[in-house]
């Protein structure tokens, strides 16, 4: 009868460090995952801003050159950002909003 229980329990204890060890993999599946999509959109980000940076210039000198003023274009093209800027910052509380339920939506979705 104790060999049974003594058996009992180790099978118990095998189950236990089993899911434990699934547990860990899991774990480190979700967080590879996180750490991949994070890392490559904070690639795309850095060129879509590197891209961007580059037309800014082309566009500012290209309204320079139609004024007759290069400081001018420069001046628009910031003008432009500005009242961007000033729109983005009316609208803040609804974006946080939604990046939080889509954080949350992707969260649980794991």
């Amino acid at each position: 009868m104790e060999s049974y229980i003594t058996l009992l329990l180790h099978k118990v204890e095998q189950y236990g460090l089993a899911n434990i060890e699934l547990f860990k993999l899991k774990a480190i599946k979700i967080i590879s995952d996180l750490m991949s999509d994070i890392l490559t959109s904070f690639a795309i980000i850095f060129l879509c801003i590197f891209c961007i940076f580059f037309l800014n210039v082309a566009l500012a000198l290209w309204i320079g050159e139609i004024m007759g003023k290069n400081y001018l274009g420069f001046l628009i093209v910031a003008g432009i950002y500005g009242l961007t800027i000033i729109l983005i910052s009316s609208t803040l509380p609804f974006f946080r909003k939604n990046v939080k339920n889509n954080f949350i939506s992707y969260l649980t979705n794991l």
